[in-house]
């Protein structure tokens, strides 16, 4: 969640850019406190000012004044494009990594990417993301692999990114994607069924 701060400083560019009505006083301070209440949970205060600009210089079509949908809007184009100009310079961290973990491990990682973040912090968050999927998956052996996945599309949909509190340490860049290799020998025939299946949903990238 943006600071209160940020999101100040937020509304005072909007209003200056003629995009929001002067407030005054108490009904400004209640402004902020109810756009920091309703701005995605998981926006960063880095993420809200790229937003802002955009809508501030009109790349961001907007209809009457400026809304609190129309900057959560604005910070899923910057995520995006941020990804797409990553994408485009990088290939795709692998690793020796299950499909399934590396789906969950892709969810965390790019949404870091699109928040900013560099590719050892990215890492971090990819490594948390893949870190919980694999605990929901051995707490719930009857639930599908594509299931729990599904569940982290909604969370990070909704704003919430429910591993970024428990974030291992750091490693070297040259090491991002180093995990040691998968057992696989004694999978089961459902097992590598469920990884397959969690292959196809891995091709879709998270918001």
């Amino acid at each position: 969640m943006p600071t209160a701060p940020a999101v100040a400083l937020a509304l005072g560019v909007l209003t200056d850019a003629g995009m929001l009505s002067p407030l005054d006083g108490d009904h400004a301070e209640a402004r902020t406190r109810s756009w920091h209440t309703l701005l995605s949970e998981d926006m960063t205060d880095k993420v809200l000012a790229t937003a802002v600009r955009l809508l501030a210089a009109g790349d961001i079509e907007i209809y009457g004044q400026v809304k609190v949908s129309d900057v959560n809007r604005a910070a899923r184009r910057v995520r995006s494009e941020r990804v797409r100009d990553w994408r485009q310079r990088h290939s795709l961290p692998t690793g020796r990594r299950t499909p399934f973990q590396q789906a969950a491990y892709l969810r965390g990682f790019l949404r870091a990417v699109g928040d900013g973040l560099d590719e050892v912090q990215a890492d971090r968050h990819g490594r948390a993301a893949m870190a919980q999927a694999e605990q929901v998956a051995s707490a719930e052996p009857g639930t599908p692999l594509s299931e729990v996945l599904a569940r982290m599309d909604t969370a990070l949909n909704a704003g919430r990114l429910p591993w970024a509190r428990t974030l291992p340490p750091a490693r070297p860049v040259a090491e991002i994607g180093c995990e040691p290799e998968a057992a696989t020998g004694t999978e089961t025939g459902a097992a590598r069924a469920r990884a397959v299946l969690a292959a196809l949903t891995s091709t879709a990238e998270p918001p």
